[in-house]
């Protein structure tokens, strides 16, 4: 018998007691296969140069405001959120 987990230690942590899928990644007990490609936005997207600093520890660059396909919107009212986004 052989048993699969498809997961993605970079999304949200599990919901619940224990984190099942990084506990075993990090276990380093079974062979593990990282997806390297990125296929749902470019290459040179905003998004995923802003998720690599996220993983990496490191603030995104927010520089360029809404003219890209991410931006950051700091707003520390909870009425002027939906304001701001819409």
């Amino acid at each position: 018998m052989r048993v699969v987990f498809v997961g993605d230690i970079d999304q949200l942590p599990s919901v619940g007691a224990g984190n099942v899928l990084r506990d075993i990644i990090e276990s380093e007990k079974i062979p593990v296969i990282r997806l390297t490609r990125i296929f749902r936005q470019a290459q040179t997207s905003r998004i995923v140069m802003s998720a690599h600093a996220i993983n990496q520890g490191h603030f995104p660059d927010t520089s360029n405001g809404k003219q890209t396909d991410f931006f950051f919107i700091q707003q520390e009212e909870p009425e002027k959120v939906a304001e701001d986004i819409v």
